[in-house]
């Protein structure tokens, strides 16, 4: 049976033969922010990147980025989409025989 152990963004499986199994949870996000200044327009993006354990916190965290980079104060209106992209890295070694 394989052990599970989850720290934020990353979960850990590790089985009897060595074998372990890291999954890490990143969303790429797309941070629009846009402000009207009397007849003028403007808008602006970046993108940037989130590892934490949901849709939901990568959200909560682009919304923080966009309001330092563009102040709601200043007039900036925000838009943050989120992608989730999931990364598996599988790490293996080989045990020794033992006394053969």
């Amino acid at each position: 049976m394989a052990k599970r152990t989850t720290q934020g963004a990353v979960t850990v499986e590790e089985e009897d033969n060595g074998r372990a199994t890291a999954y890490v949870q990143m969303y790429a996000m797309s941070l629009v922010a846009t402000r009207q200044v009397g007849d003028k327009s403007f808008a602006d993006h970046e993108a940037s990147s989130a590892f934490v354990a949901s849709e939901d916190e990568a959200y909560k965290q682009g919304l923080k980025e966009a309001g330092e980079k563009w102040p709601a104060a200043q007039g900036w209106k925000h838009m943050v989409k989120v992608r989730h992209v999931q990364m598996t890295f599988v790490l293996a070694h080989e045990r020794a025989a033992e006394n053969s």
